[in-house]
C-alpha cells in the first residue's frame, strides 16, 4: 500500500474526483427506477473503484455483472461490500480526467488523460533512480475502444492498444520498474528518426544522459547514428542491430564459433563495436559504442557484454 500510495498520490485522486464530478454536472442524466440520480463522489469512493478495477482483473468471470451476483456459486462477496453495482456502473460513466470545456491543445491526442499522465510521469522519475543498467522497449497497453494511435501487433500479449516506449531498470530486485515513459501518438517527426527520437526523448525526460549510464536496446533502436550521439552524451549503449542498417559496414562476415567486428575511427577504447557471431545457425548482428572505459579492460568488457 505504501508503494501504491507513492505511485498514485492523494492529489491525483483528487484531481479525478473534481474532474469526475464537474462532467456529471456537465451531462446531467436522467434518473430511472432502478438507477439512483448522480450523488458527489469522494476520494474515498474513486480509491475503492480503483481497488475493484485491480480486483477484476484477478477475478475471471463470464462478465462484470456476474461480480455482483448473488449466486453462492458465482458471487464474489468484496465486490458488494465495496460498492452496489449500478453505483459502480454510474462512475464508470462519468469518470474524467480533464474539463471538456476547458482549453487545451489541438495537438495534444491525450490531453483528456494530460493530467494523470503528467502526474505518473513526474512521479515515476522522483520516486527512484535506476541504477548503471537501464533498457528501452515497446509494450502494447491493452486498449478495445477506438483511437487513432491504435497498434496491432500480433507479437505482443495485448496484440491491439496503445503503444507505449518505457525506459525501465534491467537489473538488481528492482528490474523491470520502469523510470519514463511515452505513449505513441503518430507524432514520431523530429530531428532524429523516429527509433532515435524515441530513446532521446525517455534518456531526456528521467534526466539519464551525460551521466555515465548503460544502456540496452534491441535491434529496432541500435543503430550507429543512435550509439555514437549516446556516446557523446557520456552513455554506454549496447544491443542487436538489423545489418542493413545505415553506417553498418557491409564486409562483416563471421564462422560459426568465431567473431568479426569492427571499430570507428574513435578506436576501441571509445568506439563502435560491430561483432557478427552465429546464433541458432543465424549471424547475430550486434552494436556497442563504449564510453571511458579503460583502455586494458575495454575488449574485456565488449566480450563479457555482448556475448
Amino acid at each position: 500500500m505504501e508503494i501504491f500510495s507513492s505511485l498514485f498520490p492523494e492529489e491525483l485522486f483528487q484531481t479525478i474526483v473534481d474532474e469526475t464530478n464537474r462532467y456529471a454536472r456537465q451531462n446531467p442524466r436522467t434518473p430511472s427506477s432502478h438507477m439512483k440520480g448522480w450523488e458527489d463522489t469522494t476520494v474515498w469512493e474513486v480509491c475503492s473503484y480503483v481497488g475493484l478495477r485491480f480486483l477484476m482483473g484477478l477475478h475471471a468471470k463470464r462478465c462484470q455483472r456476474d461480480l455482483w451476483s448473488t449466486d453462492p456459486l458465482m458471487c464474489s462477496s468484496v465486490f458488494a461490500k465495496t460498492m452496489s453495482r449500478d453505483r459502480f456502473n454510474i462512475l464508470t460513466s462519468a469518470l474524467n480526467f480533464a474539463n471538456n470545456e476547458g482549453e487545451h491543445s489541438a495537438e495534444d491526442r491525450l490531453w483528456k488523460l494530460r493530467p494523470v499522465i503528467n502526474v505518473l510521469d513526474s512521479m515515476y522519475r522522483s520516486i527512484f533512480v535506476p541504477r548503471k543498467n537501464v533498457i528501452v522497449d515497446e509494450s502494447l497497453w491493452a486498449f478495445k475502444g477506438r483511437h487513432q494511435a491504435l497498434q496491432y501487433n500480433p507479437s505482443k500479449r495485448a496484440r491491439r492498444g496503445l503503444k507505449v516506449y518505457k525506459l525501465c531498470s534491467s537489473d538488481g530486485p528492482e528490474a523491470g520498474y520502469t523510470t519514463a515513459f511515452n505513449i505513441y501518438m503518430g507524432q514520431d517527426r523530429g530531428e532524429f528518426p523516429a527509433s532515435m527520437k524515441a530513446v532521446d526523448d525517455l534518456m531526456e525526460k528521467a534526466k539519464l544522459l551525460d551521466k555515465g549510464y548503460q544502456l540496452y536496446t534491441d535491434n529496432w533502436y541500435s543503430s550507429p547514428t543512435l550509439f555514437h550521439y549516446l556516446q557523446a552524451r557520456k552513455t554506454t549503449a549496447v544491443g542487436k542491430v538489423h545489418v542493413n542498417r545505415r553506417g553498418m559496414p557491409s564486409d562483416l562476415q563471421a564462422s560459426r564459433g568465431h567473431i568479426d567486428f569492427r571499430s570507428s575511427k574513435t578506436g576501441i577504447q571509445k568506439g563502435i563495436i560491430l561483432p557478427a557471431r552465429y546464433d541458432h545457425h543465424q549471424p547475430n548482428h550486434c552494436l556497442g559504442a563504449l564510453w571511458r572505459l579503460p583502455r586494458r579492460t575495454a575488449t574485456h568488457h565488449i566480450s563479457s557484454v555482448l556475448l
